[in-house]
């Protein structure tokens, strides 16, 4: 049994490494930044649904007030005529279009909050992909810094320039002929 363990633990284990060295954090950020440009304008386009939804309320109440009035006109004109019945009907008109307009009012105020918390989050969210592309590119320099590190070192490890410093190196290392001649 304890071998079985020991033997999942070193599959695991170098499954684990494999998918370390499969990973890039450049296609890693990339993925993000897509993923969140994604819910961004998910974001938004359901942030202008819920505007467009306010705008239809506000007119819708536009309409109503406008018949709220009318009903109240409705009904003082009957009372004018003394026609009570005509007058209690007005009334009980009035008295439906004002509770539909409660109920309007109340669905937009439930809107304006929802379109003000998907507004902060649709802020939240471009400050979170302004900080990933800003992370990009410090991993972008980062990894350019890396590579030309990586290039210097395999010139300056290469077999030409130890030659060539060998070469100078002996140069001046080892008495030329005049100078022989000039110290006799």
């Amino acid at each position: 049994m304890g071998i079985v363990n020991r033997v999942n633990d070193v599959i695991q284990s170098n499954i684990v490494a494999l998918l370390d060295k499969a990973e890039d954090p450049k296609k890693l950020v990339n993925l993000m930044l897509n993923d969140m440009q994604d819910a961004l304008n998910e974001c938004r386009s359901t942030a202008a649904v819920l505007l467009c939804e306010e705008k239809t309320i506000n007119r819708h109440l536009e309409t109503k007030k406008a018949e709220l009035l009318a009903w109240q006109s409705k009904a003082e004109l009957a009372i004018e005529k003394g026609r009570d019945d005509l007058a209690k009907s007005a009334l009980i008109s009035k008295q439906a279009v004002s509770e539909s307009i409660e109920k309007k009012q109340a669905q937009l105020e439930t809107l304006e909050e929802s379109v003000l918390k998907i507004r902060s989050d649709c802020e939240r969210l471009q400050q979170k992909i302004a900080e990933a592309k800003t992370k990009q590119a410090q991993l972008a320099q980062r990894h350019d810094v890396v590579v030309a590190r990586s290039h210097i070192n395999t010139q300056l490890n290469s077999d030409k320039v130890a030659h060539a410093l060998s070469r100078f190196c002996l140069l001046y290392t080892s008495p030329s002929p005049r100078d022989a001649t000039l110290s006799r």
